[in-house]
């Protein structure tokens, strides 16, 4: 096709952003349209996941993210695209600046991926000035994706968009893999077949909240039934020791595990008795659907962003307070006692699959106005 879409990513890194950027351009690819995926920091392990036929380029290592403002404008003359497409706010930042110095803007699609409200930290000089910049430039751009009806509410908010101009579209989460991706063994010496395994994934960082997690775990009782794996890369150091000093004050040394990051989680999903979310706030909470299209029931945090429109407001697995231990742990025992129909689990996460999603996103980017 003579449609060139530019995809900007800005890393390889295991995050949920960066894997549903990839999912989206493999798709579009597998669409037939000509695809450059332009990768800010090109480190990670979610560079194997792109299709071998993507135009990959990779940036040079530079010290301030502004730094590649002019790489990112050359690069955007030298291919001349007929839409961009970028994800993550520093990143929306960067390309909205070169596309307007390049008279691109008219073609750029901005997705935001978390609540801006309560994914910005506050009291931080840096993050205080790209909220200043996303304010001034955000409304500049051609259309808005917002990955659920929580993020388009707080995008409109805090940039002060027309709510009308965003787009939900969810992310394109299930894939054409997936479903032999949840059929390999699990060779976790570590899990034992007779106890109930309650299954976590997601980075080690404060907002994941995996402390009341643990505390809720702790509160279930009988734990030599249980046992509680955490996967996921260890991206707060301070963090991940307070954790593990919190689970050796419990004396749950042999009951919880950390494992770092795992390629293939669904072999993990797919065998769990139960999926747990203890997240203080998710742009959409991928992991859930992952969770629920494995057949695997769910206890999710009532957060911010989109668990509550994945559970259908409980429908499809129970939600409790953020940060509450005593209502996490009656939920776990809950499920674990009267689960859901697994087949109704699969059928809500084959809802989000990646061929949905890249549908809708190439209706929307190629609409007239």
């Amino acid at each position: 096709m003579s449609n060139k879409i530019v995809i900007i990513l800005s890393s390889f890194k295991s995050g949920g952003a960066e894997k549903m950027m990839i999912h989206l351009a493999n798709g579009f690819a597998s669409n037939g349209y000509s695809l450059a995926l332009f990768v800010i920091r090109p480190v990670g392990p979610l560079k194997s996941l792109v299709n071998r036929n993507i135009n990959v380029v990779e940036a040079p290592n530079l010290k301030s993210i502004y730094f590649y403002i002019p790489w990112l404008a050359y690069q955007l003359i030298k291919i001349n695209p007929t839409r961009i497409i970028s994800s993550q706010r520093h990143i929306n930042i960067i390309t909205m600046i070169s596309a307007l110095s390049t008279f691109n803007a008219r073609k750029v699609v901005l997705r935001e991926a978390n609540p801006p409200t309560v994914s910005i930290k506050r009291g931080n000089s840096k993050s205080s000035f790209n909220t200043f910049l996303a304010k001034c430039i955000y409304p500049l751009a051609w259309k808005y994706v917002a990955i659920s009806e929580h993020v388009k509410f707080d995008m409109a908010k805090h940039y002060n968009l027309d709510y009308e101009r965003i787009k939900v579209i969810y992310s394109p989460i299930i894939t054409e893999s997936f479903s032999d991706l949840c059929k390999e063994d699990l060779n976790d010496d570590w899990v034992k077949s007779d106890n109930k395994l309650i299954l976590s994934v997601g980075r080690i960082s404060p907002v994941k909240d995996y402390l009341t997690l643990i505390k809720a775990f702790n509160k279930i009782g009988s734990q030599e039934k249980f046992q509680l794996l955490i996967l996921g890369n260890h991206a707060d150091m301070e963090y991940f020791h307070l954790l593990k000093r919190e689970i050796e004050n419990y004396k749950l040394n042999d009951f919880v595990k950390f494992t770092g990051f795992v390629e293939n989680p669904y072999a993990y999903m797919s065998k769990a008795d139960l999926f747990v979310l203890s997240s203080k706030w998710e742009g959409f909470g991928n992991v859930l659907v992952e969770a629920l299209a494995c057949g695997c029931p769910v206890v999710s945090t009532d957060c911010p962003g989109g668990p509550r429109e994945i559970l259908d407001n409980g429908k499809y697995g129970k939600l409790v307070p953020v940060g509450d231990a005593d209502e996490m742990a009656k939920a776990i025992l809950s499920s674990l006692e009267s689960p859901t129909n697994k087949k109704t689990l699969i059928n809500r996460g084959y809802e989000f699959t990646q061929e949905k999603s890249v549908n809708e996103y190439l209706n929307y980017i190629f609409a007239t106005d």
